[in-house]
């Protein structure tokens, strides 16, 4: 299988990524991340998040995040959250929420977080939608409101089997881990 994948990466790859279609170009990304050559992946990353691409300016910095296939940056990896989390991404809103809520690559700054958490849930992002349903039956950072907090659980239930679940956001679970 994955000399299949290598294969594959190497067919895809002839030639530059110059001029090619920013959702192409991200696909290819996926293909050499999920082929963990982490390097191939961040060049198609970064060609297609140049292009506006979200989902790549997201996973571009998840790498700068944890540090693969580019230098270790957590500043780099924010100013690409922010990127996406500006088109209204609701992934990329919930990861630059993480980082504000850790102050890893940004001061931790909690308001900043909600105000994120909150536009990220009202994507019907699930983690988000759980995070916020917990701030407000716990209180933290929120005035304790039970109601709100079964409101936004109920939208969790409704979501969560989304492909967005909360574990998503290019691996954010296992990036909060290394920190």
């Amino acid at each position: 299988m994955k000399k299949l994948m290598t294969m594959l990466l190497l067919f895809l790859t002839v030639g530059s990524a110059m001029g090619q279609d920013a959702k192409e170009t991200y696909m290819k990304g996926v293909l050499a991340l999920n082929a963990q050559n982490y390097e191939l992946a961040a060049m198609y990353f970064e060609s297609a998040a140049n292009e506006n691409v979200p989902d790549a300016q997201l996973k571009l910095g998840g790498l700068y995040m944890v540090g693969y296939g580019v230098e270790k940056s957590p500043q780099k990896a924010v100013e690409w959250y922010e990127r996406a989390a500006r088109l209204d991404y609701a992934p990329a809103q919930y990861a630059l929420a993480l980082s504000y809520i850790n102050g890893v690559g940004v001061e931790k700054d909690d308001a900043k977080a909600i105000d994120l958490i909150f536009k990220a849930a009202q994507h019907d992002f699930p983690a988000a939608q759980w995070r916020l349903s917990t701030l407000y039956e716990n209180g933290w950072g929120l005035p304790k409101d039970a109601e709100k907090a079964a409101y936004w659980k109920k939208k969790y239930e409704e979501n969560k089997d989304k492909a967005q679940s909360p574990d998503y956001v290019n691996g954010m679970k296992k990036e909060m881990e290394a920190h």
